[in-house]
């Protein structure tokens, strides 16, 4: 019987440095949103408001889900000595993608 897989520091470094930059990125996003949501006074003609704002409530929550759910398994990698850089890369990747949609959507409500 062998014993436990040793831990890799570069894993475990990588993982914390991706995930800290997701939470920046997530953060980065929420304040851009809320600016945005400052300009939305503006918003005339055949724009939609509750697109325009649906689109970015579902991405801020949609980002806080992606979020907790990349924490939770890059943790449960780690705690089980698995790789897990690869699930942060995952997390950075989704809350991106779901940022950049929710904008898109955004700009799409408000274009008419």
């Amino acid at each position: 019987m062998t014993g436990p897989r040793a831990r890799s520091v570069w894993d475990i470094a990588l993982s914390i440095l991706l995930l800290i930059l997701t939470t920046l990125i997530g953060v980065f996003g929420a304040l851009l949103a809320t600016v945005t949501f400052a300009t939305l006074g503006t918003c005339v003609g055949d724009c939609s408001l509750d697109g325009a704002t649906s689109a970015l409530f579902l991405a801020g929550a949609a980002a806080v889900i992606v979020v907790a759910a990349g924490v939770i398994g890059t943790v449960v990698a780690l705690v089980r000595r698995r790789r897990a850089w690869w699930v942060a890369l995952l997390t950075l990747v989704g809350v991106i993608l779901v940022w950049v949609a929710g904008f898109l959507l955004y700009g799409v409500a408000v274009s008419g």
